[in-house]
């Protein structure tokens, strides 16, 4: 939905509401499944184009033509994630104009804490997540005195963001964590109505994508590629994976909507109806 004029003022949010709070647990428990399942290629940038911005470019030219509206049409979103030091992940906070602060959301005597902050801004909506364990050591595995755990940093685009400026945020991310130390997995996901029900073969047609596993239970139909024009990519079964499509039957009087996710669609089921 696009933004207000109200919205267009830089805004941090102390408390996070309760559906908010489920969400981002979820994709923190999301995330320790997949890299717990999966081999994950590095997405850490080297000089120039990072291997994300390099898949995003692609998959944006990809769906312009097949999206009802274009690419600016789909609902985009981004998820980077990794293992790092509450030090490494205040610092990258910082960067992103993000306060991360105490959350309750832990089981009391675990030992768990969990930090959380949001920045909602006219072009994107920023949300970060950290879980860590008092006890834990450092994330470079020595004896350090700043404890460590899982981190997440959601990056999600209104309706009818341009290319420039998803682009733009991202390298705006890419760039706070790379100067904070930390190491990161990144992955992205789009959706929207496609023009037709061929969408999905054009897609993978230009692609060049071949299947590696799929999935259906009468209401998503889900297909696993690999293609060799992405750079991100994981292991699953031995098989190596970049791109995920999947097609979701809407409810009555709904159109069916499309999702494309690389290296896998990770977050956006949350957030389905």
């Amino acid at each position: 939905m696009p933004r207000t004029v109200e919205t267009k003022r830089p805004r941090i949010r102390k408390q996070t509401g309760t559906l908010l709070a489920v969400i981002m647990l979820l994709a923190l428990a999301g995330y320790a499944l997949w890299s717990g399942k999966t081999t994950t290629g590095t997405t850490e940038p080297s000089d120039g184009e990072s291997a994300i911005q390099h898949d995003f470019s692609a998959v944006w030219t990809w769906m312009e033509p097949e999206l009802t509206g274009g690419s600016e049409r789909g609902d985009w979103s981004f998820r980077f994630n990794g293992r790092w030091t509450m030090e490494q992940a205040n610092e990258a906070a910082a960067l992103l104009e993000l306060t991360l602060e105490p959350s309750q959301d832990h089981a009391a005597g675990s030992g768990e804490a969990v930090y959380r902050g949001e920045l909602e801004l006219a072009d994107y909506t920023l949300r970060m997540l950290l879980q860590i364990d008092s006890g834990t050591e450092s994330a470079d595995g020595g004896a350090g005195t700043s404890p460590s755990g899982d981190a997440v940093l959601l990056l999600q685009f209104p309706e009818g963001s341009l290319r420039s400026q998803i682009q733009e945020a991202v390298a705006k991310v890419e760039q706070a964590v790379r100067r904070a130390n930390a190491q990161y997995e990144g992955s992205f996901a789009v959706r929207g109505e496609p023009k037709d029900k061929a969408a999905t073969k054009r897609i993978t047609r230009k692609a060049a994508a071949a299947v590696q596993e799929d999935y259906d239970d009468g209401h998503t139909a889900s297909i696993a590629y690999a293609s060799q024009k992405l750079k991100t990519s994981v292991m699953s079964g031995g098989k190596r994976i970049n791109l995920q499509i999947a097609g979701v039957n809407g409810a009555p009087g709904t159109q069916p909507q499309i999702i494309v996710g690389v290296p896998l669609i990770t977050g956006d089921y949350l957030e389905q109806d």
